[in-house]
């Protein structure tokens, strides 16, 4: 049930598929005991929706990916918006069955629920719009975004076929400074998205994004990420020796005034 993503990321959300249902699907003024029967007809009821609207919200994500316009991008922030506020939904009302105890694959289905929004929105009117439409914004500007090299305007993707094969250094050094000209544009509104989802996050009942994440893993975040901590440990000499040798390997061949011997490469 977790969201598959696309190169960007930032339109992954779309596949989930949740496109034209609202929270009255799942939430009512007399809400069904929090029981074992009613965890697995929630389950059953979400289940359909996602599978009955996914192809489309799919299509809608894939079209805007390849044809990007006004229109494609205000359609996935239609959908991205329409999907949050709906997901939210759901990890709302699979909260209630905390205390339910379930077998174990309606209990994994209930927290998977509760931990899947990969960028929760703030409960608040008009903020899970906010947050799609600036996500489309930026994935958009990502995918579309050119510099200037040898006089011609160049995109992400040209630059990285051109870096495969480039070996004089001023010249790649020119494709990496133009296309790290980029993403400076994008930051005010990558620092919106950021504080949106984190406003979002806590609302569920996490710190903030970074720990909702964390928690998709069959550990508690914290215990997560002192696993990552450690297996860093354990691989760091085999990195520090390979960028040692790489950058030994690139003195060789472009000399100290391109590669230093020592320092970062």
């Amino acid at each position: 049930m977790r969201p598959v993503s696309f190169h960007s990321g930032l339109s992954a959300v779309l596949l989930w598929g949740i496109v034209g249902f609202t929270l009255n699907a799942c939430s009512s003024e007399t809400a069904a005991p929090d029981n074992l029967e009613n965890a697995e007809a929630f389950i059953q009821r979400v289940e359909l929706e996602l599978a009955e609207i996914g192809e489309y919200a799919a299509r809608a994500a894939w079209v805007m990916n390849n044809y990007i316009t006004e229109d494609t991008m205000w359609l996935q922030a239609r959908a991205g918006a329409d999907y949050t506020k709906l997901a939210t939904g759901f990890a709302v009302e699979a909260a209630r069955f905390d205390g339910v105890e379930t077998d174990p694959v309606t209990r994994r289905k209930l927290e998977i629920l509760k931990r899947a929004l990969v960028l929760p929105s703030p409960a608040r009117d008009g903020a899970a719009e906010e947050l799609s439409t600036i996500g489309s914004r930026l994935d958009s500007a990502y995918s579309t975004g050119t510099f200037s090299y040898n006089g011609a305007p160049t995109t992400l993707d040209e630059a990285e076929d051109i870096l495969r094969t480039l070996r004089n250094p001023e010249e790649i050094r020119a494709i990496w400074e133009g296309w790290r000209s980029v993403s400076p544009a994008m930051k005010e509104e990558y620092e919106q998205l950021v504080a949106l989802s984190n406003e979002g996050a806590l609302e569920l009942g996490f710190d903030d994004t970074g720990e909702l994440w964390r928690s998709w893993y069959d550990m508690e975040p914290d215990e997560f990420a002192e696993k990552m901590d450690a297996l860093w440990e354990q691989v760091a000499p085999f990195y520090i020796n390979l960028h040692c040798y790489v950058r030994a390997e690139l003195n060789e061949h472009y000399g100290d005034d391109v590669q230093p011997e020592s320092g970062p490469i």
